[in-house]
């Protein structure tokens, strides 16, 4: 099996270190953009497999970037997950109507990070029991 890329944002560095650290000890390859318009110009190169999107961000916000993945029939299925400080109920419902495959909230859990994508990868939801 190809080993999967994963295309961290996050105009926070230390938490957009700390996601890729989490995610390349789990065996991922991990790219990694700062603001909105570097992740759509990595997004529209190809090659990623899954996004880890923070919302507050520089150039585009996070909705911005999802919005156009969404849009693009070359990324509209691409797996995206919301990963923000945004955790209240009208935040949430945005992120799941605009299709977000999963919100998760920060402080993360790099643990749960990891899980999370894995599950999405392997085509199973995120909220169904471990094996």
């Amino acid at each position: 099996m190809t080993e999967k890329t994963v295309l961290v944002v996050d105009d926070e560095a230390p938490i957009r270190l700390a996601a890729a650290e989490a995610l390349e000890r789990a065996g991922f390859q991990v790219r990694q953009a700062a603001n909105g318009r570097e992740a759509l110009e990595q997004v529209e190169a190809g090659g990623c497999d899954l996004v880890v999107l923070d919302v507050i961000m520089p150039e585009r916000n996070g909705w911005d970037v999802l919005r156009a993945i969404r849009k693009d029939e070359a990324t509209q299925n691409l797996p995206v997950i919301m990963m923000t400080i945004l955790d209240s109920d009208d935040s949430v419902t945005t992120g799941w109507r605009m299709g977000a495959d999963y919100y998760l909230t920060k402080p993360f859990s790099a643990h749960d990070l990891v899980d999370i994508v894995k599950r999405l990868l392997a085509g199973t939801s995120p909220e169904e029991p471990a094996a």
